[in-house]
């Protein structure tokens, strides 16, 4: 995050637009809660780097403050200075047959 700032510092340019961005962090599960096959990792060494990560996500929350990193699915408390674009939304033509695109002869 330090690194992160202090390149935007160096980079930032009044009347420039800039978008927020995140970090995601996919597959998070409680200890011992996961269905492996045959040829998958052992869960001992998915647990020590599962471990890792939290360990890394607490030790910046301690430095910054309570909430700076978190889980996506956890939502957002309070209120929110930005609101969701959509001016460039996906077309919705795999889930609208009305929307779906047609080849004309």
């Amino acid at each position: 995050t330090a690194w992160a700032v202090a390149l935007m510092r160096k980079i930032f340019k009044p009347g420039h637009r800039y978008w927020k961005s995140g970090v995601m962090l996919l597959d998070l599960a409680p200890k011992g809660a996961e269905q492996l096959a045959l040829f998958d990792t052992p869960p001992i060494i998915i647990e020590d780097r599962r471990s890792d990560v939290m360990r890394v996500v607490d030790t910046i929350n301690d430095k910054w403050g309570r909430g700076t990193l978190g889980i996506g699915s956890a939502g957002l408390q309070g209120a929110r200075g930005w609101s969701m674009q959509r001016r460039m939304l996906s077309p919705r033509y795999t889930t609208q047959w009305a929307e779906m695109p047609t080849a004309q002869a």
